[in-house]
Order: structure tokens, then sequence, then C-alpha cells
């Protein structure tokens, strides 16, 4: 990475969380010793912190080498508009991606008991059957099922009767 970006521009911003712009990299400021500087003769160069409440979620740099002043106020003020909103995907995405990671973990460890687990919805509608809980209801299982009809959709009865199982007395309703 040395040799690929200004490190010592990098760093400032991620420590100060300013933006640097400079108009004539290679000539002014103090940064004209950064060995990526000096080696690429840079011209403008623009890097900003990408804040989301205050957190840096990562840094924008850009370059030109063609111009000087190339990144004037009008187009500092759209680069600022973009980076707010390129920080806020950023953070989605890193909670998206936790979300599921966690997810993942969850479904991972009700898999692996040996007891048959349904989790169900704000409505009482399950939602998930792990694999034991499949086996024990058998392989028609009927997610879309509301919890009234439960015991009629998987034949629940009182024990030695052909009674349905009343809906209320079930656990998993009551819970």
């Amino acid at each position: 990475i040395d040799n690929q970006l200004p490190i010592s521009i990098i760093n400032y911003v991620a420590r100060t969380k300013e933006t640097i712009v400079k108009d004539d990299a290679a000539h002014q400021g103090a940064f004209t010793n950064d060995p990526y500087i000096k080696q690429h003769q840079i011209k403008s160069l623009l890097s900003s912190p990408l804040l989301n409440k205050g957190q840096l979620s990562g840094i924008i740099y850009l370059e030109n080498n063609l111009t000087t002043g190339a990144f004037t106020p009008e187009r500092r003020e759209v680069l600022q508009l973009l980076s707010g909103q390129a920080a806020i995907a950023i953070t989605n995405a890193k909670l998206y991606k936790e979300v599921k990671e966690k997810e993942s973990r969850l479904t991972q460890f009700l898999e692996a008991m040996p007891l048959g687990i349904s989790v169900l919805d704000t409505t009482g509608k399950p939602s998930y059957y792990n694999q034991k809980g499949q086996e024990l209801l058998g392989r028609d299982i009927k997610i879309d099922a509301p919890s009234e009809t439960l015991p009629e959709v998987y034949q629940f009865f009182k024990a030695g009767t052909d009674q349905e199982y009343p809906v209320e007395n079930l656990v998993l309703i009551r819970a």
C-alpha cells in the first residue's frame, strides 16, 4: 500500500477526520514529502473521511494528475453529499452482514439441538422449524398454517383419544 496511496494523508484524515484538499500537492503544503506524492507528482488531491453519526466508516481519496485546482468548492460540495450517502451505505452493509452472521449462528445452534424447535412470528404463525422439528412433524410442514389450526393440520390429539388437543393448551401457543 505504501506505493499505491499517500499514507501520510490517509493517516492524517483517519486521525483528524478532516478533509484535505491540495491544489498542487507535489509543490505546496505539508505533504509534499510523502513518497507517493513525490513519485507521482500529484497535482490536485482530495481526501475526505466517510462519517456516519461521527464514526469513521471509510476514507475517500481522489487525485488528478492533469491539472491543478481540480477540486473546486462546487465539486467538493457534491462529493460531500455523495460521501455522506456512501458512509451510510457502508454502515448499513456492515450491519446487514452482522445480522446475517448472527442469524446463521443461531440457525446452526437450533439445528444442532436434539429437540424439535419451532419459531412463531408475532401473530403466532410458524416461521421456522429445525431439522428435528421437521422430523417430528413430517415432511409436509405447513409454515403458513395459522396457530389456531395447528392441532388440525398436524393432528395433535389428546393422549389415548381422537379428540383434538386444545390449541390454547399448546405450550408453543401459550409462550
